[in-house]
């Protein structure tokens, strides 16, 4: 049997090859191969169809050149032996088609020239003929013939070590030398921009043990003898420093027809919507919403964007289209040309899209899901959507799979990679911890379950500046790395780190029932929390500090950093004044009368920061989590009104509420959008449910807590 594959595949591989001469220019019907497809059909893979002559139907309906290359499609080479091995790498590496002036930076992902001699691929012999036939994507050509594992790959000559398969893409502007060094050595491999591919991160608890993998791998076969998956080494791992090999799975993005139809619908639709005004709404998303939410990489997302927008994930650049609306009218020149389109329609098809991506995790759809968290609310919400911890989850979910929660330090991949990854997952990890804030739930990520150590300030301005010929496409404001952007994002870290702290510590139902019976050690560790909060703020740099709200361009950027510093100072205090009861505002022994004094002064402060927010700084981009961070204030606010003590308290308690109620109604006054609307609203409304019961509580003179009843009421 196996002698009568091997006289197939020899066969075969003497068989003439016969070509088909192919031309672009007349009609072409779907499939054919007399008529060559253009250039854009065969980098999207889409029928190219043409009635009598260019545009084809998909070019006509964009409105772009139709227009077909004169080079050749390449030949694919005949196997020269019998046995052939395929690599991990090899089946992953592809040149893709770039017509951009940043051709260098489109090369494909993968290289085998990194990896370990001993391990660089699994050896899977096919003797069949059939074993030629791979599926699309697959190809042959990227198949090289491999040494054994005991043998060094030089003495196999330029036959592995000259392997056509591209090294990472060189790194933009902004780098450091020896970062743009490194993503030049042809050992980098990138686990991103693989054509049609993306890599799952293979877990210790994965169908394979790792440690076995970094002695031998090898790839997935099916029934049909195509390859389904392959794996690569980034990290060979440590043992002696409990360093865990470090392997990914590399698999097609081979959909089923329904997911990749409902795909490219949403894709179409987010285009037809946007329509001309793309360019601008993406100008805008980096001008106003980027500097506040650093999660896109800006230069790479630029360069994608000019060279091929539709390569980018349609969820992606839906939600970009979506927040860029928001700044509509900041837009001096776009005064006159209001947008046609539904802000809502156009968010919900990114959503659908995203849906059907889930098929396939990488770094862009990860920040098309941590960015559709702050979709703007509907009308009716005065409680916080539960959708806002739905996609939290989604994001901690993706970015788990692609392997961001684990340290990229020592990874063979590069550096501009290792930067994004730690970003990402950082950004993932606030927005988990600060979405179980919203609804008092417990954060899907836990201490230590990542290993992935904080980005500094100087990595990220790794791929933020943008280039000469992509100046065009965003505001003079963008051109440059926004270091005021950099600090914030380093210091919101710090400032989730601590309120991961305290909500581990005081706010779930085993700390609760744990810490019921020793009050002291509870409150031993609860001050220093308040410590480490008084010393971030204490060590917070000039540029972010709250003098400098008022003056700043970005102002709201700097504004919602201090009101999530007030939010976690709610949630200490609600914890160090634990318990509330009758008892124990009669008792001046107890935790909430000690306290009570300290908070009230401390809010002051609160009331100071909210009178000096203007309408500039009210109609930037303050995020989803700002709603429910008034909320919490504005509720602790009233917390204090109702636990004071004495009737003198109950005074200046009812001053300090009543001033920043008056703040609160005059920024009402001079919202001037429905985001800022949205904002403001859930507070304003809880307070107004206040007021309307509180002057006849201060006319009894009473504190009982059962005497006021929480309604809702319009404003």
């Amino acid at each position: 049997m196996a002698s009568r594959a091997s006289d197939d595949v020899e066969a075969f591989s003497h068989r003439p090859a016969f070509r088909v001469r192919s031309e672009f220019g007349g009609a072409r019907q779907w499939r054919s191969r007399k008529s060559r497809p253009c250039d854009a059909c065969r980098r999207r893979k889409t029928a190219c169809i043409i009635e009598s002559s260019p545009p084809c139907r998909f070019c006509e309906s964009r409105g772009i050149p139709c227009e077909a290359s004169q080079k050749s499609p390449p030949t694919r080479r005949r196997p020269g032996r019998p046995e052939v091995a395929l690599s991990p790498e090899s089946l992953v590496a592809r040149e893709s088609v770039d017509a951009g002036p940043s051709a260098a930076a489109n090369a494909s992902s993968f290289t085998s020239h990194g990896m370990p001699g001993q391990v660089r691929t699994a050896e899977v012999v096919h003797r069949s003929r059939h074993s030629q036939s791979t599926s699309e994507g697959y190809a042959p050509d990227g198949a090289a013939v491999l040494p054994s594992p005991q043998t060094n790959a030089s003495d196999h000559g330029s036959e592995f070590s000259e392997n056509p398969v591209a090294a990472a893409p060189p790194p933009p502007e902004g780098y450091r030398p020896e970062a743009a060094q490194a993503a030049r050595d042809p050992s980098i491999l990138t686990l991103e921009d693989g054509e049609r591919r993306h890599a799952h991160c293979i877990g210790l608890a994965g169908e394979q043990d790792t440690d076995l993998l970094a002695s031998f791998r090898s790839v997935i076969v099916n029934e049909t003898n195509k390859v389904d998956a392959g794996v690569v080494q980034v990290f060979a791992g440590n043992p002696l420093h409990g360093e865990p090999p470090v392997h990914f799975n590399i698999v097609m993005d081979d959909f089923i027809p329904h997911d990749n139809l409902a795909r490219d619908m949403a894709s179409d639709a987010i285009e037809r919507l946007a329509g001309r005004h793309g360019p601008r709404l993406v100008s805008l998303y980096f001008q106003h919403v980027h500097p506040a939410n650093c999660i896109v990489s800006k230069a790479r997302f630029l360069r994608t964007y000019a060279r091929d927008k539709l390569s980018i994930p349609a969820s992606l650049r839906g939600v970009v289209y979506g927040l860029g609306a928001t700044f509509w009218n900041h837009d001096p020149t776009s005064q006159h040309d209001p947008l046609a389109f539904d802000l809502r329609t156009l968010l919900e098809q990114a959503h659908y899209s995203l849906h059907r991506e889930y098929h396939a995790p990488n770094l862009w759809n990860l920040q098309a899901s941590l960015l559709l968290v702050h979709e703007r609310p509907g009308h009716t919400y005065t409680m916080e959507t539960p959708r806002t911890w739905i996609l939290s989850s989604s994001a901690v979910a993706s970015s788990q799979m692609v392997g961001l929660h684990r340290d990229p330090k020592l990874w063979n991949i590069a550096p501009w990679e290792k930067s994004l990854r730690r970003r990402l997952w950082y950004a993932t990890y606030m927005t988990d911890v600060w979405s179980s804030v919203c609804h008092g739930n417990p954060p899907h990520v836990h201490r230590d379950s990542f290993t992935t150590a904080p980005p500094q300030i100087d990595e990220l301005s790794i791929d933020e500046d943008v280039e000469d010929h992509l100046k065009h496409m965003v505001d003079p404001s963008s051109y440059s790395p926004n270091i005021t952007a950099s600090a914030r994002f380093v210091e919101i870290i710090k400032l989730t780190h601590i309120l991961h702290d305290l909500l581990d510590f005081s706010y779930s139902d085993k700390s609760y029932k744990e810490s019921s019976g020793d009050h002291a050690a509870r409150e031993t560790r609860l001050l220093h929390i308040q410590r480490a909060l008084e010393h971030w703020l204490s060590l917070l740099p000039s540029c972010l500090c709250r003098t400098s709200i008022i003056s700043s361009t970005g102002s709201s950027n700097i504004a919602s950093l201090h009101l999530a510093f007030f939010a976690v100072k709610t949630l200490l205090y609600r914890s160090l004044m634990w318990p509330v009861s009758m008892a124990a505002k009669r008792d001046p022994s107890s935790a909430l009368r000690r306290y009570f004094d300290r908070a009230v002064a401390d809010f002051n402060g609160f009331a100071d920061f909210i009178s000096g927010i203007n309408s500039q700084c009210l109609h930037g981009f303050w995020g989803a989590h700002a709603r429910s961070h008034f909320v919490l204030c504005g509720n602790f606010l009233v917390y204090l009104f109702l636990t004071a003590p004495t009737p003198d308290e109950v005074q200046s308690t009812f001053r300090l509420l009543e001033s920043v109620h008056t703040s609160l109604k005059r920024l009402r006054e001079t919202a001037g959008n429905e985001d800022a609307v949205a904002l403001l609203r859930p507070v304003v409304l809880r307070m107004d449910t206040l007021f309307t019961q509180a002057s006849r509580i201060m006319s009894s003179g009473s504190t009982d807590l059962r005497e006021i009843t929480l309604s809702g009421v319009q404003i």
